[in-house]
């Protein structure tokens, strides 16, 4: 198959050729043959990158989540670097100036709480503000594009449209609906990935997998997270941060590990098998930094039947059977009530109720 950068350089180079052109990106916007995006439109006829921005994480993908950015210049290209992910989150009407077209090329990691995805909002508003063609290259998401699970999430900060956590939608497609139905009147353009399948996993596509950020080091990662995701609003359960496989291995100084694994293994849950796991988080700042933790590593036996939500809430139910400890969430986060009165399936239930208005929209925008 071919990602939209593939397509764009054999196909559609008349979206860039002559043109100056913005682009935003990080180390995942390469070919199959990991050839990046910058060298590949210089390669084009006439084209001139006139300007990088950069998400969170930076242009190169090495700075911690959460770190605010400054601008800069590019060493390799001497072109500016603006970013996007610091003192404002939109490309600024000073930016754009000299720009004839932006361009958007990020791999996602296919959950809502990924910030790549509401940067190309941001910047997809910015451009038709100011008249600019907006060109998205998509890119396969990595937990396949065919399961949704919930709960539905709130807009908030730079999280600025609803999604379900796992929502099941490439950039291409989440652009197309959100200029619709949000009226940003962008003069947008997706270039299609060529043999891309919805219910592909990230291993059928044949893609490199090419870290988005350092705590999504694998295609697996990524999958994982979609649910794991949720551990990072439970202060008394670490999500693996500080590890060398974050989001796959979890757990907490009071956790009875070999409890725990058994308990989830006699589940049955789909797509997934557990070992006990033990684990120092060596990184400062992170939950239980320098303390031993007990907890599970999962591993995938069908990613397609894999069930990412209901196996992290499974996970927390274990962990508070395992030491008869409640787990402490944030009073407003997705899992809240669990071990409260709640079951998993009931949190289940309840997070997919909320999904269906979304399913009617999503349907409309589909392009695969």
């Amino acid at each position: 198959m071919k990602p939209g950068i593939e397509v764009l350089v054999a196909e559609q180079r008349q979206l860039v050729e002559g043109k100056r052109v913005g682009l935003i990106t990080n180390p995942t916007g390469v070919d199959a043959d990991l050839r990046g995006d910058v060298d590949l439109l210089r390669s084009v006829p006439g084209t001139r990158l006139a300007a990088l921005f950069a998400g969170e994480h930076g242009l190169r993908g090495a700075e911690d989540a959460g770190k605010k950015l400054e601008g800069s210049v590019d060493p390799y290209t001497g072109v500016p670097v603006y970013s996007l992910y610091g003192q404002t989150v939109r490309p600024k009407p000073e930016w754009l100036r000299g720009i004839d077209v932006l361009i958007f090329d990020i791999q996602n990691t296919g959950s809502s709480l990924y910030t790549f995805k509401f940067t190309m909002s941001f910047a997809m508003e910015a451009a038709a503000k100011a008249g600019i063609p907006f060109v998205v290259l998509d890119r396969p998401h990595p937990a396949g594009g065919v399961v949704v699970e919930g709960p539905m999430l709130a807009a908030r900060d730079i999280w600025r449209h609803p999604l379900p956590v796992r929502h099941g939608m490439t950039n291409g497609e989440l652009a197309t609906m959100w200029n619709e139905e949000y009226h940003m009147g962008a003069k947008l353009t997706v270039v299609k990935m060529q043999g891309w399948r919805r219910e592909m996993t990230w291993e059928e596509t044949g893609l490199p997998w090419v870290m988005p950020s350092p705590n999504i080091p694998t295609a697996d990662t990524a999958l994982a997270y979609t649910g794991q995701v949720l551990i990072e609003s439970v202060s008394n359960v670490a999500e693996g941060r500080g590890t060398t496989k974050p989001f796959l291995i979890t757990g907490a100084p009071w956790v009875d590990a070999v409890k725990a694994a058994a308990d989830l293994n006699a589940r049955g849950l789909p797509g997934v098998s557990f070992r006990p796991a033990y684990f120092t988080p060596t990184k400062p700042g992170e939950k239980f930094y320098g303390q031993m933790c007990g907890g599970v590593e999962l591993y995938f036996t069908d990613r397609r039947a894999y069930r990412a939500v209901l196996t992290t809430l499974s996970i927390l139910d274990a962990y508070r059977r395992s030491a008869a400890q409640a787990i402490a969430p944030a009073p407003d986060a997705p899992v809240a009530g669990l071990g409260s009165g709640d079951s998993v399936g009931q949190r289940v239930a309840a997070y997919q109720a909320g999904i269906e208005q979304f399913m009617h929209l999503r349907g409309k925008y589909l392009l695969y």
